[in-house]
């Protein structure tokens, strides 16, 4: 196996625990359960926590192993400023620019609508996954490049997040909520109605 893919295999498995909530907030995790689960060494077992520790979902605890992450309602909170700050930045650009929707959007909106079944933990990542691309999307039409880093550095900073919303996302009406917002925001984008981006990506992101 190569060590690209033993880390890949050792990362998912340990994310897809956490997001369907086999491992919940609080709980341990060393290792040596990974190489059991995964059949991968240490080394990419460690570097596997190292990427998830960066990413905000596990703290590394000397000689405990990894604990999962608690999110706090102040964690939330900052996460819905900064983004908010982002992206409202970038609606009124976009609008007073008159620039188009972009295709990824319209891309990643179609994979959004097209999961209609979170029972397994491979939709709620196709869900998690394209709501990232789609106002990753969004955001690069700023062709700015500090700012687009800042908003990847927030989105790895605050992905333990997507957990309360893959948790959400088994909610129907938190699903349709979600998406009607989505549409909301390329519909308001499209006629470069600046209030309405920014009231609905208000709504959408807190």
């Amino acid at each position: 196996m190569k060590k690209s893919s033993a880390l890949e295999r050792a990362y998912s498995w340990v994310r897809e625990r956490i997001l369907d909530g086999t491992l919940p907030s609080g709980s341990y995790i060393d290792e040596a359960t990974v190489c059991e689960a995964t059949g991968v060494s240490r080394t990419p077992a460690r570097e596997a926590f190292n990427r998830l520790e960066g990413e905000r979902f596990i703290t590394l605890i000397p000689r405990k192993g990894a604990q999962v992450r608690s999110i706090s309602s102040s964690d939330l909170l900052d996460a819905f400023h900064a983004r908010f700050m982002i992206e409202s930045f970038t609606a009124a650009e976009f609008c007073d620019a008159r620039r188009a929707v972009p295709e990824e959007m319209l891309t990643n909106l179609a994979i959004m609508d097209s999961v209609s079944d979170f029972a397994t933990t491979e939709d709620t990542l196709i869900y998690i996954n394209a709501d990232r691309a789609f106002h990753a999307a969004f955001v690069q039409t700023l062709n700015n490049r500090p700012i687009f880093d800042f908003f990847e550095s927030l989105w790895r900073n605050n992905s333990a997040a997507a957990i309360n919303r893959g948790q959400m996302l088994r909610s129907e009406t938190w699903l349709d909520n979600n998406q009607a917002q989505h549409r909301a925001i390329v519909a308001a984008l499209t006629n470069h109605d600046r209030e309405s981006v920014i009231a609905t990506l208000r709504a959408h992101l807190k």
